[in-house]
């Protein structure tokens, strides 16, 4: 009964479309006023499903985003920009209307793969207290550090495998090379360290 009234209420005070049932109301009660209107809008046109169990996964994912990037992942969503699935993946990355513009692109565009590196990456920069910009990660930045990385980790992975106490005993030329290589590593090492250090 208490949903009832409430959906009433919304209905009236919000000029909600005519076709949106009771229980597709109460089901998106949870949002702010212009995502709530912006989906049940979009299944009035047709272009949201009104099926309460995927609808409902959408205001759980939605309300861990931000109400300033909310109103365009629906239309996203409405639109055929993103699947329904995507939504899942936004809270932590989109936080403004721009944000989601850019991701829409950078789903046009992008590989699955790559697109999915940008979220994680971007997901993972917030958790730690940083705030990547967007525009910068999705321009392609992304792919050049994940490049770096999986080479030097490679790298990593090979020299570990070798063992310290194998180097000793090793004849004068061997050692030469052995100590030439491992310089070249060591001062690039210490020179990638250096710009690591300055930042961005």
């Amino acid at each position: 009964m208490k949903e009832i009234l409430r959906a009433g209420e919304l209905r009236r005070t919000e000029n909600l479309p005519r076709g949106s049932s009771t229980r597709m109301i109460t089901t998106v009660a949870p949002l702010d006023r212009a995502t709530r209107k912006a989906i049940l809008e979009a299944q009035e046109a047709g272009e949201i499903e009104k099926d309460v169990h995927n609808v409902t996964k959408m205001v759980s994912s939605l309300r861990k985003v931000s109400e300033g990037a909310r109103p365009r992942i629906v239309e996203a969503v409405a639109k055929k920009q993103f699947r329904m699935d995507d939504v899942d993946l936004l809270p932590g990355v989109a936080e403004t209307r721009e944000e989601v513009e850019q991701l829409v692109e950078a789903r046009k565009s992008l590989p699955e793969r790559e697109y999915n590196a940008v979220l994680s990456y971007v997901k993972q920069e917030k958790a730690g207290g940083r705030k990547p910009v967007l525009k910068t990660v999705i321009s392609g930045e992304i792919t050049v550090w994940n490049t770096y990385l999986n080479t030097l980790e490679s790298a990593r992975d090979e020299i570990l495998l070798l063992s310290p106490s194998k180097c000793r005993g090793w004849d004068v030329a061997h050692r030469a090379r052995l100590q030439k290589a491992l310089s070249q590593i060591d001062q690039h090492v210490h020179d990638m360290l250096n710009e690591l250090g300055k930042g961005g």
